[in-house]
């Protein structure tokens, strides 16, 4: 044997000291009469953006004594008995061109071929001389699913003949390869798989598999996953398994299926694949196949339930083209309404003699059953599991949402920890509640038995290691452990060839597995932009461009933690006297709700208030006199800076129900267009009783009567429908047959006009346009959104959000993580959006002062009420005020005549009674009644003559309205503690040409460029700085220089030696919370009391400065840190830098968890502050009032004097654009106007 040819075609020539031990395959002795030895190894990179593998050759003469053990580890003279070719023995390898990653034929063409030949062997196209000839082996490459099969199926035929030949099969593969081997190999009947008797063959193959599938679960489960420095990818470990790898027995499981089933597979029409080169198609134009089935074997998993699904539906067509990824984005569209099985499971454990037992539930979210340890490489399924130890191990739990499905999964990412979670759940028995403890069942089994109740075909399916088999309604499938011994009854073994790991090396052997967490978070939302319609139940679509006004009347909402779809919860509130009762705090009471087609509102209001609660509400259309049909749009965020995007629900039921009733039409049985057809009318008579149930139950009196009786009428029509759908075949007739086959045909009309394909193009540039207006390149638009960072994950839900035909579009804080450019560019998109022809109703929450003008309505929640201004907020906060101050003299005004009223009426009863004067007596009383039933207001509130009719409506004790001067919400106040006197001047902060890159990364050859260049600048007391500037710009930077995180590159940085900083940093809320979490106990008294090192006696202190920052009492003692809002943790953070009396605030967006309110109270106390401010923010108004003193609310310019102080101000505003610093006389209006023309552009793109 030799290496030359491999040295010919394959060598790098680097030197063996640069291979790393973890690249290395092999090392081959030289023959006879050669000193030295060869190392083979593979390197792994990328080309193009597509990986590519190249097998190396590194010679060397000698070695160290160092390296004399870790290399006599992988030395190797021959290859191993199972890859030498004989008559007796046959080579054999299979390269799947439709393994997941579809790089199997890349890889053996570039690294196994060459290694193969290394060691002398050749690729032969014919089966029979993978042994007959001395140095050759039999070379498959797929051209289809079929062609493992058919390949198995000959190698049975020839060992069923007496041919006393063992095989040896190298499978390029995942563990479908394997599975599709087993059971064609144990399969008589070679096109049908329902066979039900099995052969013996007298030799089974020995496989040795090179994991190049999307899952590789029998690889994983076997090779320990190696972390760090030392890191070995899994095709090294797969070529070292090959060449040292011991047999081991493989166990099965068979799985058994009731008459009727069948499986769902994909085949395609591609020519054959080339030996020479990668297809330049991996994924072929792939068509459904079907085909009955009685029982298959597996060796990796059988499952129902969500994991079913997603490997299912991840495999049709559409999903398959996107390789590994496809798996997330079916997991995506599948956690946003998780499913909730209904099936029957019974299990046998393994400890209970053969006793069955039912697992108590009826509905279920995963059911998994494995004889393997990862299902992935980290994906720890059963951590009980050894490898190949012979035993059936069941997952399984109860219908839960998206969220704790992720939770169950991630926790099995780390390290298997999903078998002990543990959660309260809710079930459903009959018509109440039962509250109760639900956990992740996980056991030891000799079979379980699934007996599925679904109706609709797509939730009845079951996977057998990725094979989908659809099973009837009431069917039950068995799966058993079943070792592959009882199937030829002899004592040969089909034997997998896996690793047994350099113990020497890597110091574990394959039974002691170590699977590290997964360190990368999944995140999951949905960008689908399709504008689709809403339709009834008959199927008619509905127009919504007809919505002229929405109004509810006397709402009472309490915050009950409802989530969207959750019946059970909604149908649970109690409707009395028009209030919807629950547990929780009481949002409005008696409010009514008003909106108006195409108005921008702005919806204000202190933080807990309930805004957000008010809005989920709205999107949810939990409050009554909300149509259903109306199309709401919803952009809100989490405490956690967590984005939710809730489209419109039809837009993820049309497209099913197309596909379902496209299939019925073509099938060539008519009575399936009839069952498609009233499947869908089911669902959607479901859906429109669940509705009527929602408003009976939220509404009350007259409306809440007819309410009730549309719900009785929808009751009864269910009741009527399903014995038509429970209707047999043969009780079908053919005028029946013939009507609905016309219904349905004009129902897929329907839907496939709704879903509109023609307006792809349109929606795709829309999409483009508004993306770029946020910011996104053209290479960023391309990325997947769970490699974005948050801040950008939030502007493309915003871009999806925007996308999105709708009637209502609510936006919560949507500013968040703009730079002005995004801002303005929102601001002036949104307002060309109401000008179009049919605009959405806008609903807008915003800290932005500037950015909420572009609303002309206000919604102010206060209360417990909603008032309603036409007009902005500064208008609003006038008016409010000239209102007071006209209500106050006019209620003094009646004070005082009232006070002269009352003596003349006690003077006439003095007199009356002295003198016994009737008539005085009489006109007092007459005064005493005016004055008690006819005192008030005299003018209604639009100023004109006030009428009891119209003015004053309902019952009252008196006919005129009291006088009530509005009063105000409680002041939010920030003190701020003066700076400590410095002794001698000085500026506090000097920057003298400064300039600063990052460092150099020793991989790469050229240098950083410079990220801040030649900047100066000086910070005395008092000064009030300005740093404004685009994301990027280098402004974080900057900051990071003046507090002294970072040290410039060039330049120098002088701080006054006394000087104390206080700097509030953009992800402080972010940090908190992550505290918060860690130390779930932890009170922000608690937490400023351990940093600040107070003792006892000066805990007064530190609760004085909490509560002087709008944390008093038990919020700062008894309110933990994780359960603070957002306005909450600012404030908090606040009190840490402040408690060190600092002389210099840094604060970068500081406003950006803040109510309107609390930004004015800080831009107040910071205005008169003594200390030196150094602000960046892209909030304008905030910025023009600290920086440039603006004292006014629509920045007309006017500011305060320096002579009314009594030291000047310094007002500078910079600007940072690639990292060069210039001043802004003109402040932030010429900032802004600077990017006017930008704006312009991007809109008129």
């Amino acid at each position: 044997m030799s290496a030359d040819n491999l040295a010919d075609q394959h060598g790098d020539g680097r030197d063996s000291t640069n291979v790393p031990i973890s690249e290395i395959i092999c090392i081959l002795k030289q023959p006879e009469g050669k000193y030295g030895y060869e190392i083979l190894s593979l390197n792994q990179g990328e080309q193009d953006g597509k990986p590519s593998f190249t097998l190396c050759r590194s010679s060397r003469a000698s070695r160290s004594d160092d390296e004399n053990k870790t290399h006599d580890n992988f030395m190797i003279s021959e290859p191993p008995l199972h890859l030498q070719p004989s008559p007796q023995r046959h080579i054999h390898v299979v390269v799947s061109t439709n393994s997941g990653t579809g790089l199997s034929l890349q890889f053996y063409n570039t690294v196994l071929a060459p290694l193969l030949k290394a060691f002398g062997l050749s690729a032969s196209d014919e089966p029979e001389r993978g042994g007959a000839e001395q140095g050759s082996y039999h070379l498959l490459i797929t051209q289809d699913a079929d062609s493992v099969k058919k390949f198995a199926r000959e190698l049975s035929s020839r060992s069923r003949s007496g041919e006393k030949v063992e095989h040896t099969i190298v499978l390029l593969s995942g563990d479908g390869g394997i599975v599709d081997l087993l059971n064609s190999y144990t399969s008589i009947d070679s096109d049908n798989v329902s066979s039900k008797d099995d052969i013996k063959p007298q030799s089974l193959p020995l496989i040795a598999v090179l994991p190049l599938g999307t899952g590789n679960a029998l690889f994983h489960s076997l090779h320990r996953a190696v972390e760090g420095p030392a890191a070995t990818s899994d095709l090294v470990q797969g070529l070292r398994t090959l060449l040292r790898g011991k047999a081991a027995p493989l166990p099965s499981f068979k799985a058994a299926f009731p008459d009727g089933s069948r499986t769902i597979t994909y085949s395609d029409t591609a020519e054959s694949a080339s030996t020479e080169s990668v297809p330049k198609n991996p994924t072929p134009n792939l068509q459904e196949q079907t085909r009955y089935v009685t029982h298959l074997y597996g060796v990796v998993v059988a499952s129902y339930g969500f994991h079913s699904q997603l490997v299912g539906e991840s495999d049709t067509p559409s999903y398959r083209q996107h390789g590994a990824k496809r798996f997330q984005m079916v997991a995506e569209e599948l956690l946003k309404e998780s499913h909730a099985y209904r099936a029957t499971v019974e299990i046998v454990r393994s400890s209970s003699k053969g006793e069955t037992q039912r697992i108590d539930r009826d509905r279920h979210a995963y059911i998994l059953a494995t004889p393997v340890s990862n299902l992935e490489k980290t994906f720890c399924i059963s951590p009980a599991s050894r490898p190949l130890d012979g035993q059936l191990r069941l997952v399984h739990f109860g219908p839960v949402d998206g969220a704790k499905t992720m939770e169950i999964m991630m926790a099995a990412y780390d390290g298997g920890k999903h078998v002990d979670m543990r959660w309260e759940a809710t079930t459903l028995e009959g018509q109440g509640q039962e509250e109760k403890i639900d956990e992740v069942g996980y056991e030891t089994i000799d079979e379980i038995r699934i007996t599925t109740h679904e109706e609709d075909a797509r939730w009845r399916k079951v996977c057998i290691d990725g094979t989908i088999v659809e099973i009837p309604t009431g069917g039950c499938i068995v799966v058993n452990y079943s070792a592959i011994a009882q199937l030829n009854g002899s004592s040969q073994q089909l034997n997998a060839s896996y690793a047994e790991h350099i113990v020497e090396y890597f110091g574990a052997d394959v039974h002691r597995l170590n699977i590290p967490p997964n360190k990368s978070p999944v995140i999951h939302e949905s960008l689908d932009p399709l504008p689709i319609s809403y339709h009834d139940v008959h199927g008619r679509r509905k127009r919504h461009n007809n919505l002229v006004y929405l109004k509810a009347d006397k709402i009472s909402y309490r915050n009950a933690q409802l989530s969207l779809g959750d019946s059970a919860k909604a149908g649970s509130k109690k409707v009395a006297k028009g209030k919807a009762r629950s547990e929780g705090t009481e949002i409005l009471d008696n409010a009514t709700l008003r909106l108006k087609a195409g108005q921008r509102y702005a919806l204000v209001g202190r933080n807990g208030s309930g805004k957000s609660t008010l809005l989920k509400a709205i999107a949810q259309k939990l409050i009554p006199g909300i149509p259903e049909e109306t199309r709401i749009v919803i952009l809100q965020q989490t405490d956690a800076e967590d984005v939710n995007t809730t489209a419109n629900p039809e837009q993820t039921t049309a497209q099913p129900s197309n596909t379902s009733l496209s299939r019925g039409i073509e099938s060539t049985n008519p009575l399936d267009t009839v069952r498609s057809l009233r499947l869908i009318q089911r669902e959607r008579l479901q859906k429109d009783l669940f509705l009527k149930a929602k408003d009976a139950k939220l509404r009350s009196g007259a409306r809440g009567m007819q309410a009730r009786k549309a719900l009785i009428a929808t009751e009864k029509a269910v009741a009527e429908f399903n014995i038509l759908y429970e209707q047999k075949d043969e009780e079908i007739s053919s005028e029946t047959i013939a009507k609905e086959t016309s219904e349905a045909a004009e129902m897929l009309a329907d839907l496939q006009l709704s879903i509109e394909p023609s307006k792809m193009a349109e929606v795709e540039s829309r999409a483009k346009k508004l993306l770029s207006g946020l910011g996104f390149t053209e290479a960023a638009m391309l990325k997947p959104v769970s490699s974005l960072s948050g801040g950008w994950r939030m502007r493309s839900s915003l871009a999806a959000a925007l996308l999105q035909e709708t009637d209502i579009l609510i936006l919560d804080e949507p500013t968040n993580f703009l730079d002005l450019l995004g801002i303005l560019w929102l601001q002036q998109y949104l307002t060309t959006l109401g000008e179009s022809m049919d605009p959405p109703t806008l609903i807008l929450v915003s800290h932005d002062r500037d950015f909420i003008s572009l609303c002309t309505d206000l919604l102010i929640l206060r209360d417990k009420s909603i008032t309603y201004f036409h007009g902005d907020l500064p208008t609003y906060e006038s008016a409010q005020a000239e209102k007071k101050i006209h209500l106050t003299k006019m209620k003094e005004a009646q004070d005082k005549q009232k006070d002269h009223i009352q003596q003349t009426i006690q003077k006439n009863m003095r007199e009356g009674k002295a003198k016994d004067d009737q008539n005085k007596i009489r006109q007092a009383k007459s005064r005493q009644k005016k004055l008690d039933d006819r005192w008030g207001l005299e003018t209604s509130a639009r100023g004109g003559r006030f009428k009891l009719n119209r003015d004053l409506m309902g019952y009252h004790l008196t006919s005129r309205a009291e006088i009530e001067i509005p009063q105000d919400e409680r002041p939010v106040n920030f003190v701020l503690p003066e700076p400590p006197d410095l002794r001698f001047p000085g500026s506090l902060i000097s920057l003298d040409k400064a300039s600063y890159r990052y460092p150099k990364n020793p991989s790469v050859k050229v240098a950083p460029s410079m990220v801040l260049q030649d900047v100066t600048l000086s910070i005395h007391m008092g000064d009030r700085i300005g740093i404004l500037g685009l994301n990027g710009s280098g402004k974080s930077t900057l900051i990071k220089l003046l507090v002294g995180e970072t040290k410039p590159s060039s330049g120098t940085l002088t701080l006054h030696p006394r000087l104390k900083i206080g700097y509030y940093s953009q992800h402080a809320v972010e940090k908190l919370q992550e505290l918060g979490v860690a130390e779930p106990s932890l009170t922000a008294l608690a937490l400023l009391l351990k940093e600040t090192g107070s003792t006892e006696q000066e805990e007064g202190h530190v609760r004085g400065l909490l509560g002087s920052l709008g944390l008093p009492g038990r919020i700062a003692s008894d309110v933990p840190v994780r359960k603070l809002s957002g306005g909450q943790l600012v404030r908090l953070e606040m009190a840490r830098i402040l408690w060190t009396c600092p002389h210099c605030l840094v604060l970068d967006e500081v406003t950006t968890h803040l109510d309107y309110e609390t930004v004015t109270a800080l831009r107040e106390a910071l205005r008169d502050w003594e200390g030196a401010v150094i602000v960046v923010s892209h909030d304008r108004w905030f910025s023009r009032g600290v920086v440039e003193g603006h004292i006014d609310d629509d920045g007309d310019g006017s500011d305060l004097s320096d002579g009314e102080r009594e030291t000047p101000r310094r007002r500078l505003v910079y600007r940072l654009r690639a990292g060069q610093m210039s001043e802004l006389t003109g402040g932030v209006q010429q900032f802004e106007t600077s990017l006017e023309k930008r704006v312009a552009k991007l809109i008129g793109s």
